[in-house]
Parts: C-alpha cells; sequence; structure tokens
C-alpha cells in the first residue's frame, strides 16, 4: 500500500529515486551505493526525504515524475520541501537525451550537492555547511 506524503512539515528538499526490481541497470545503480563513502552518504542522505518508488507505483506518486518520453530507468528527481519538482537538477555527466538517468550513485551524489547548495543558498541559512564542508563544496 502506498503512504501519502505529508509535506506540510517537512523542511527537508527531497529526492525521488525511481527504480524497478526487475532491471539490471536499477540492480547495479542501488548496488553502487554500498560503494560510497560512508560519511559522504550519511550527511548528504540526511539532509534530504529519500522516497523510493518502484515503477509499479509510480502514477500513483505524481503524474510529473513520469515526463512524456521519459520511460528509462532507474532515474532520479529533485523536489523542493513542498514538493515541487526540479527539473533542471539533472545528470550533468550524463546524456543529454536521457537527463534523469543515473548509471550509479556517485552522479547522483553530484547532483545531491548541487541541489543543497542552491536549496541552502535560497533558503539564507548555511546550517549545514558548518558540519558538512567538504561534503557539499
Amino acid at each position: 500500500m502506498l503512504k501519502e506524503l505529508s509535506l506540510v512539515r517537512n523542511r527537508k528538499p527531497i529526492m525521488y529515486v525511481i527504480t524497478t526490481r526487475s532491471c539490471a541497470d536499477c540492480r547495479a545503480f542501488m548496488e553502487s551505493w554500498g560503494q560510497l563513502p560512508r560519511v559522504t552518504l550519511s550527511s548528504l542522505t540526511a539532509q534530504f526525504l529519500a522516497v523510493l518508488v518502484l515503477d509499479d507505483y509510480l502514477l500513483d506518486m505524481n503524474p510529473a515524475l513520469s515526463p512524456p518520453n521519459v520511460d528509462y530507468l532507474p532515474r532520479v528527481f529533485f523536489a523542493d520541501p513542498d514538493g515541487t519538482l526540479r527539473l533542471e537538477f539533472t545528470n550533468e555527466g550524463g546524456d543529454r537525451t536521457v537527463p534523469f538517468y543515473y548509471p550509479k550513485a556517485q552522479d547522483v551524489v553530484e547532483s545531491m550537492r548541487r541541489f543543497l547548495a542552491q536549496h541552502w543558498e535560497a533558503v539564507g541559512t548555511d546550517v549545514f555547511r558548518a558540519d558538512l564542508e567538504e561534503d557539499i563544496l
């Protein structure tokens, strides 16, 4: 059963990871998270509300997470705390024809850092920077 997200109290940006169990690329992508340094992984993921969406439930989540001509997996989207998708945050090092496709977790980390730097600047705070200077910059 899909649980609804209550974004009323949420202050963290959201990261949607869309995957499926039957996809070899998706399995390799999920396994690549284990290759990241634990400090980097824990410090960055602590600053996001991470939502793992299995492809079967995608339409129940948000139709915007399945834009036209976007049927590849895995893909990652970023959103503001209120749920507004930020489609300008894509895999900069990836193929432009599949902008939300991330073959490995390290690619997502780079987008997470860019998104957080922009997010905290827009909020007008550097609340996490003192502890995570090397992870954010």
